[in-house]
């Protein structure tokens, strides 16, 4: 894992480990309260909701002028021309509800509107994957590349979301329940393209960003699209038509 030079970055972690005992004693609490028939996902939303207000005071104390997007919610407005943060915080809700522990914290940080650096943080295994414009995306211990493929044949594609397009007809499709696993999958070329719809802003920066500094490609973030895609270069051409 490459040192984590950003200060913004290093606080990011600093708290993601900081909340990190409590999710996984949530976690536990939900998967022994997995009876059949009843759905846990009010709880994991309201969990989710708890640690979004932790992250915020504990950021905003350390970044009291910049911009706090948390869970699709504006929660500090912070200066013109300062950092905004998009934050997930236990991004892959539907996997907490039912007490898999496949789900991460996304901190997504975008300057003037272009996203600059982000980091994922899985509570669970205690790992960290980064990205920063211009140096590169870290994850699992190793510098991350999307696999050299020339043509979209005989792939593995990741599927987030309610819909599987034509596109991906024909691919070895997998469905993690974590945008940000599936994001990971691909850029370390363990998957060869994402099919996402209605992906979060948190997801869909971190997405661009780290697809661009793997060496694939990425639909464009805030562009009002419902299908958003990552792939290596082959895939991402089939996967975008």
């Amino acid at each position: 894992m490459a040192h984590i030079t950003s200060p913004r970055l290093r606080i990011a972690e600093r708290i993601a480990r900081k909340l990190a005992p409590k999710v996984r004693r949530q976690v536990g609490d939900m998967a022994r309260q997995q009876i059949k028939g009843i759905s846990l996902m009010p709880q994991a939303v309201e969990f989710a909701n708890k640690m979004g207000e932790d992250i915020a005071y504990n950021l905003s104390e350390s970044y009291p002028q910049d911009t706090l997007i948390i869970n699709g919610k504006t929660i500090q407005e912070g200066e013109a021309g300062r950092a905004v943060w998009h934050i997930n915080a236990l991004g892959g809700l539907e996997n907490l509800s039912r007490g898999d522990d496949n789900f991460y914290h996304m901190f997504s940080i975008t300057v003037d509107g272009m996203p600059e650096e982000a980091l994922a943080y899985d509570p669970i295994a205690d790992q960290v994957a980064l990205v920063v414009k211009g140096s590169g995306a870290f994850g699992m211990g190793t510098r991350l590349r999307v696999a050299n493929k020339k043509t979209p044949e005989n792939g593995r594609v990741h599927v987030w979301g309610n819909s599987i397009p034509d596109t991906a007809n024909g691919a070895d499709l997998r469905i993690t329940g974590s945008a940000a696993a599936d994001v990971l999958a691909v850029c370390s070329a363990k998957a060869d393209g994402l099919v996402a719809t209605d992906l979060p802003q948190a997801e869909a920066l971190f997405a661009w960003l780290m697809a661009t500094e793997s060496g694939g490609r990425a639909s464009k973030p805030g562009v009002e699209n419902k299908t958003f895609v990552v792939g290596n270069n082959a895939f991402y051409k089939q996967l975008a038509k």
